[in-house]
């Protein structure tokens, strides 16, 4: 058996285990709401549009969590805030938390 072969072999079972354990909607509500991702000081932020898989994943956790559509339409209202850096957001204390403080 050739290298090739064994390492296709190899990453067929990284690529199923990636597919079924990690692509879920709530690791894609925990991508998004780590302030260490959303805000990097790297210049790598990450620009999510509106079709991407992590922000459907997290629409989908809000619609599961939230009992009504009107709170669900303020936390998407929160989420776009979170984004943008607005209001608390975007103070001098929140930046310099998200750089330092571990989620959960």
């Amino acid at each position: 058996m050739n290298n090739k072969t064994t390492h296709a072999k190899w990453w067929e079972i990284i690529d199923r285990r990636w597919e079924h354990t990690l692509h879920h909607d709530l690791h894609a509500a925990g991508h998004f709401f780590n302030p260490q991702y959303m805000y990097r000081t790297d210049g790598r932020n990450e620009n999510y549009d509106n079709a991407s898989e992590v922000l459907i994943g997290v629409k989908n956790v809000i619609k599961r969590m939230l009992d009504n559509e009107d709170r669900a339409i303020i936390a998407c209202k929160q989420m776009h805030d979170y984004r943008l850096q607005l209001y608390h957001f975007g103070t001098n204390t929140a930046q310099s938390a998200a750089q330092i403080l571990n989620p959960g």
